[in-house]
């Protein structure tokens, strides 16, 4: 069975009314159990196997996506211990992205008249689903649910704070202004991942020394070295304070650019920013390995499971 990596029973994804227990596991799915998922359509009964005699029924005359009817089928099991860890629940779970699409397809179903009196229910909390994730992907609202958004941001704040200690070099401290969904495509597509950030700081560093600070002009450079990041925090419209340097904001939205243009990879990318960004004379930016303890996911979940259920 695969494992979990972040996410407890006790701490659900809460959409509106609707209740669903998430996880990310070690091979990164974002998943569901499907027993929630079928408490979130309106299912009240205790059949395990409801939304799968859902699917096939429904299939029968308003044709499914095969793969999307397989992932229901053969759902995966899973094992999830209670907060005390004294009891283990064996779960059946959904990837989020699979539930969303299930979703669509009860709502477009319902549009073209293919369900019953009793299965319009259904549709109703489908519709409800549907437009919360509208701004906010499933998966992006699963990561904050269940904290793995939150490591990344202490994983890359500790990362600087390190490199700090180092560098005579302000510039490195607006690294941590760098949004953290363009690190995460640098890491993908470099096969890093966020426990690298950790365990291989001097390979970050290089990839953040080669795309970013031997590269944006110097007076930019300058101008980034001369004022310092504002702290973090939501406002009461629940908007992010606008924390990065303008300067340093474009150049990664240009560089979000070529990498969306390379297709993602990595070495079309580099040829792209040698042209548009070549090399300038700036001294290296250099990590000295250390013996510094790190914070492995199941340390870091174990930890946050205990300031939120205290």
């Amino acid at each position: 069975m695969l494992k979990i990596r972040f996410g407890q029973k006790e701490n659900p994804l809460q959409l509106g009314s609707v209740v669903l227990n998430c996880y990310i596991l070690e091979n990164k799915l974002r998943v569901l159990t499907l027993n929630s998922i079928q408490k979130a359509l309106g299912y009240e009964g205790k059949s395990e196997n409801w939304v799968i005699e859902f699917i096939d029924k429904l299939n029968t005359f308003f044709p499914i996506d095969s793969d999307l009817v397989a992932a229901f089928r053969n759902a995966v099991l899973i094992e999830i211990n209670d907060i005390k860890g004294k009891r283990i629940f064996v779960e059946s779970i959904i990837e989020s992205q699979h539930f969303i699409r299930l979703c669509q397809v009860i709502i477009k179903a319902k549009e073209e008249g293919f369900l019953n009196i009793g299965q319009l229910k259904h549709a109703k909390a489908a519709l409800l689903i549907v437009k919360t994730v509208e701004k906010t992907s499933i998966e992006d609202l699963i990561d904050q649910v269940t904290g793995f958004t939150r490591y990344k941001i202490i994983t890359l704040e500790r990362f600087v704070t390190l490199l700090k200690k180092q560098q005579n070099d302000t510039a490195v401290d607006w690294i941590k202004t760098i949004p953290i969904d363009f690190i995460e495509v640098l890491l993908e597509a470099n096969h890093l991942s966020w426990e690298d950030v950790q365990e291989k700081p001097s390979t970050i560093v290089d990839l953040f020394h080669e795309i970013i600070f031997s590269r944006i002009e110097n007076d930019a450079l300058d101008a980034i070295r001369k004022s310092k990041p504002k702290r973090a925090y939501t406002r009461k419209n629940n908007k992010k304070q606008e924390i990065g340097h303008p300067r340093l904001q474009e150049y990664i939205l240009i560089l979000n650019s070529l990498l969306k243009a390379s297709g993602k990879n990595w070495n079309i990318f580099i040829q792209l920013l040698n042209k548009t960004y070549p090399k300038q004379n700036n001294s290296k930016i250099i990590f000295i390995e250390n013996k510094e303890e790190i914070v492995p996911y199941a340390d870091f979940n174990s930890k946050l499971k205990t300031v939120i259920f205290k």
